[in-house]
């Protein structure tokens, strides 16, 4: 009996069974596994104070992670560099809290006779939708919203799809009400690359996930933007 005392917790350890305190969540060896797994991966070190509160964030995100991708959802959720903060971290470090309102723009265009699909699913139609990019510590989620769109319709115009510098609207588009690293909007940033005759690419204008001096080069301009509008929906009870 007492010969099969450890076996039997030897077998409890590889199982997985979770060990806490009352107030705490409970990890189990797998997660503890995952997680030393995930810290090397993205070098992450911490103090050992920092390291439980971390260990507890990443075991509840790991979790919430499988049980979406155990349900019927129409897209897959994974482990990233995000993954030992909570969202109000997120929210509170990368987050743009304050309102900003869109640059209100007036054309000439005439709204078609339809019909129209309720959507579109582009990525079904060939490669008109650029790869997922990485803002890092930047608040510059307005310069990537620009570059996709316009990567992609450049790419539905020439079929050839371009990667734009994000780095040059964070540098460079501060006359058109933009802020850098600290927020600014897709709807100016157009106007920007409008009447600024250009946006270079991703390969000789890299990001830096900082704010920096401009260095737009007129003659390395591989993008363009023509006439810009604000397209607003119209609702039936409007």
């Amino acid at each position: 009996m007492w010969a099969t005392l450890p076996l039997l917790c030897a077998g409890a350890w590889l199982l997985g069974v979770p060990v806490c305190g009352a107030a705490e969540l409970c990890v189990n060896s797998l997660e503890k596994f995952h997680f030393k797994s995930w810290m090397s991966k993205h070098r992450k070190t911490y103090s050992t104070e920092e390291y439980h509160h971390r260990l507890q964030t990443f075991a509840s995100n790991w979790r919430k992670i499988n049980a979406h991708n155990n349900g019927n959802h129409t897209f897959k959720m994974a482990l990233n560099q995000f993954s030992d903060m909570s969202f109000a971290e997120i929210k509170h470090k990368y987050l743009w809290s304050e309102p900003q309102n869109c640059s209100a723009t007036k054309s000439n265009y005439l709204r078609g006779t339809g019909p129209y699909p309720p959507s579109v699913d582009w990525r079904k139609k060939g490669n008109f939708v650029s790869p997922v990019k990485n803002q890092g510590a930047c608040g510059s989620c307005w310069t990537f919203s620009t570059t996709g769109a316009l990567e992609s319709a450049i790419a539905i115009a020439t079929g050839k799809m371009l990667s734009l510098a994000e780095q040059q609207l964070v540098d460079c588009a501060q006359d058109f009400n933009n802020h850098g690293c600290q927020g600014g909007l897709p709807s100016q940033a157009f106007e920007y690359i409008l009447y600024n005759k250009g946006i270079m690419g991703e390969d000789t204008y890299p990001y830096q996930g900082k704010d920096g001096y401009c260095k737009f080069q007129p003659g390395k301009a591989i993008g363009f933007v023509k006439d810009v509008a604000n397209i607003t929906i119209r609702l039936p009870f409007s």
